[in-house]
């Protein structure tokens, strides 16, 4: 039974044992080069060759650096600084590089910190009350808002006081009252510019005190103004602002930002500036070179150091390469594949008419082929196959006899048509079938 089995197995495989094909190959690509090996085949030409590096010796430049010891070439002729430090109050000592200490005086200046709140007290007018028809604050030439609180003064005070009518008279705080105001940013002393509006038809000394408060507060106000002022104003179009004068103004709680560094003693109130000698230095870079073997890219008088050791490269072309069986019987295009043997990369296929035309990269085939009908199928009634015939011109019943002998006779006339390379032994085929006869005979 088992040699029985490995008869019909090679009988099962004896077409595509038998089947001729044709191998096609397309045209050469330009030349690759690889340091990778790469193998000659029938699809791939392959030139071996070798390298070798020449070197020369150069001075290398290593740039500007510290002193870095006797192994080196030095340029004590050729430096440059470093960038200069930062300044210190004390005398700088460097004891490990050549360096340079430079020292000037220069000045520290503060600026006072900005300020949001004015705080007016301490107010006198005559008649028991202070008038005032307008309150104009400028921050770099714009005018700038602000909030209001007074306490005790007239209704509406918030309001009138800024709605840019200077010529009033019943806007009043009274006497002993307070007045604060909040502006809608913070700001520099010296970006500020206020003008107060008063009016009184008396020459009884007029007074307030002003504030000026990063958070409202009297304790923690930066500056004091004192106003004290006998000025009257006989009727409304006189009303005016009266200039304030920078010795009017006193340090109270001051607050200053972080000092800067500068070479001019130029300086405005209520800012402040304090001379200090300070010292920076900095440091010598001298040029550096080493000697070192430079690889030379073309091979000339100075390049006189040769590389023991060589690198191998191949250069190499390759082409397309595509085997398909021949004599092509298809029913569909879904049976093409199966007459492909071998195809160097992905292969596309198309029926052109009576041909076939496969692609593979660059290489393009045409090919005849035959089409082939579908075979027809019966089933009895129960729905069991019991007939293929071949729909053709030739398509009689044979006996089992007749078809083994029809079976044969194609597989002689294929094994005929072989090259002699692939042929496979007409009396080896024949004993395969007189053997399987013989077992088959016996079994039965």
């Amino acid at each position: 039974m088992k040699k029985l089995f490995l008869i019909v197995i090679l009988f099962l495989f004896m077409p595509d044992v038998l089947a001729v094909s044709s191998t096609y190959y397309g045209e050469y690509s330009e030349y690759f080069t690889s340091s990778d090996e790469i193998l000659e085949s029938d699809t791939t030409l392959v030139e071996e060759y070798k390298e070798y590096q020449y070197y020369k010796q150069i001075e290398k430049d290593l740039g500007y650096n510290y002193h870095m010891g006797d192994d080196y070439i030095v340029d004590y002729d050729d430096y440059i600084f470093t960038e200069f430090s930062d300044y210190y109050y004390e005398y700088p000592i460097i004891e490990d590089y050549d360096h340079q200490i430079i020292s000037r005086f220069y000045y520290e200046h503060y600026r006072m910190m900005p300020f949001k709140h004015l705080i007016f007290n301490n107010i006198s007018g005559s008649y028991g009350a202070l008038r005032i028809p307008e309150i104009e604050i400028f921050a770099n030439g714009k005018k700038v808002d602000y909030e209001v609180i007074c306490d005790p003064c007239t209704n509406f005070f918030d309001s009138i006081v800024k709605n840019g009518n200077k010529k009033e008279y019943l806007n009043t705080v009274y006497n002993g009252g307070e007045l604060k105001i909040e502006l809608d940013d913070y700001y520099y002393f010296n970006e500020l510019e206020i003008r107060v509006y008063l009016y009184d038809i008396s020459d009884n000394i007029k007074t307030y005190d002003m504030y000026m408060s990063p958070d409202g507060s009297i304790e923690s106000a930066y500056l004091k103004y004192n106003f004290a002022n006998d000025f009257k104003y006989n009727n409304l179009d006189e009303i005016t602002f009266i200039e304030k004068l920078e010795e009017d103004y006193v340090y109270y709680n001051p607050m200053f930002e972080d000092s800067i560094l500068k070479d001019n003693n130029f300086v405005l109130f209520p800012n402040k500036l304090e001379q200090v000698t300070k010292y920076k230095y900095r440091k010598y870079l001298y040029r550096h070179y080493e000697n070192e073997l430079k690889v030379c890219d073309e091979v000339s008088e100075e390049c006189v150091f040769k590389s023991e050791d060589y690198e191998t490269f191949y250069k190499y072309k390759v082409r397309d390469k595509l085997t398909i069986k021949e004599n092509i019987e298809i029913s569909s295009k879904d049976d093409i594949p199966d007459y492909i043997v071998y195809s160097s990369s992905k292969v596309e296929y198309e029926i052109i008419g009576d041909k076939i035309k496969f692609t593979v990269g660059t290489l393009e085939v045409e090919i005849p082929y035959t089409y082939i009908k579908q075979e027809s199928e019966k089933y009895d009634n129960k729905g069991i196959n019991i007939a293929k015939t071949k729909v053709s011109d030739n398509s009689n019943h044979k006996s089992k006899n007749d078809k083994r002998k029809f079976q044969m006779n194609i597989g002689i006339k294929k094994a005929e048509e072989m090259s002699p390379i692939t042929k496979f032994p007409l009396f080896m085929f024949s004993s395969l079938l007189y053997v399987g006869k013989k077992i088959n005979d016996s079994i039965h």
